[in-house]
């Protein structure tokens, strides 16, 4: 089922500001460490200045002591010990904190390097995800057209192509709703609009367009929804969530295998729960299924369709709702995802 979102509210150019500056942190804190180099040359330089002059003035006095006769020699060494333990510990202090600076920074520079080098990585790999998703249903729905335009197709033919026109459509339209959503949120302009959802009808409707429109022929879909589950919700926050967990449930299922959704209630809490017998998620990559542009297979050889949004997409409308997203190993293979949401 395609979703419809509603108008966001701007939330102000402060906060877009705040947010920015939150983004940008790893270069501030180098530009302070630049900064912070910059005025210990200028202070240590300062020093060398002041400890030459000192020594000179020291050496004039002890000159002018032998002359007099009055040498003061012990007291004079006594002083010049004190001042060069004094400049030692001084140093040390200062250069101490000066490498543990340095560390930190080429630490979080090179850090902040290696995220922006996978972040172009996942980037590239996105861009070339979704010049297939666009490509792929256009050139369908174009091949569809010209068949229907030069051949004279029975009735039972020309429902099999425009249903399979609107297919694509749909696939289209749940690409672009993904996409524009995913550049709300990361604009920080998405706003929840809660409302009283009926959760038992919104699944059950998804599950019946997905069967009219199924993604993989070969997978079918069992249910287990329990009637009546009301939850104060963003309507298409959650018509989003269920779409994309089953999608990405039988996107990612083996031909003549069944994925079982379920919808249960219990202790104030509304869970959704979707299993599938597919090829599994290691558990090296159960931490990064979440990320944004995130995808299990190479994009060169990849044969499961997508861009690496939905489950980005689906962690951050479920943790605005204060609710849990867990993934976990299904027996004897798939995987089970876990929604869980507060009812109160």
């Amino acid at each position: 089922m395609p979703c419809s979102f509603r108008k966001r509210i701007n939330l102000g150019f402060s906060f877009n500001t705040v947010v920015t500056v939150m983004k940008n942190k790893p270069f501030i804190i180098f530009y302070i460490l630049v900064a912070y180099v910059f005025v210990q040359f200028c202070w240590w330089g300062y020093h060398i200045i002041d400890l030459n002059r000192q020594v000179f003035e020291l050496n004039v006095t002890l000159e002018d002591g032998a002359l007099s006769g009055n040498l003061g020699t012990d007291e004079n060494k006594r002083l010049l010990e004190e001042k060069l333990e004094k400049r030692k510990w001084m140093v040390i202090g200062e250069g101490s904190v000066f490498a543990l600076l340095l560390v930190m920074g080429v630490y979080i520079t090179q850090r902040a390097f290696k995220k922006e080098v996978d972040l172009s990585r996942q980037q590239r790999n996105f861009l070339m995800a979704v010049t297939h998703e666009l490509k792929s249903p256009l050139a369908s729905i174009k091949l569809y057209m010209q068949t229907m335009q030069k051949h004279d197709l029975d009735d039972q033919k020309s429902s099999e192509i425009l249903e399979n026109v609107l297919n694509e459509t749909n696939r289209l339209t749940s690409l672009v709703d993904n996409i524009l959503l995913s550049s709300q949120i990361e604009s920080d302009n998405y706003l929840l609009i809660k409302e009283e959802v009926n959760m038992s009808r919104l699944t059950n409707d998804i599950l019946d367009n997905f069967a009219l429109h199924p993604v993989k022929e070969k997978v079918s879909i069992d249910r287990n929804i329990q009637s009546e589950v009301m939850l104060s919700a963003d309507f298409n926050a959650m018509n989003s969530i269920v779409i994309n967990l089953v999608d990405n449930a039988v996107k990612y299922s083996n031909d003549a295998t069944k994925v079982l959704v379920e919808l249960t209630t219990g202790d104030s809490e509304v869970i959704l729960t979707v299993k599938d017998e597919g090829q599994g998620i290691s558990d090296a990559e159960k931490s990064k299924v979440f990320d944004k542009f995130y995808r299990q297979e190479n994009e060169s050889t990849r044969k499961t369709q997508g861009t690496g949004l939905g489950l980005y997409i689906l962690k951050y409308l479920v943790e605005q709702h204060g609710g849990a997203i867990s993934l976990t190993d299904n027996d004897p293979k798939g995987s089970i995802f876990a929604v869980t949401l507060s009812s109160s």
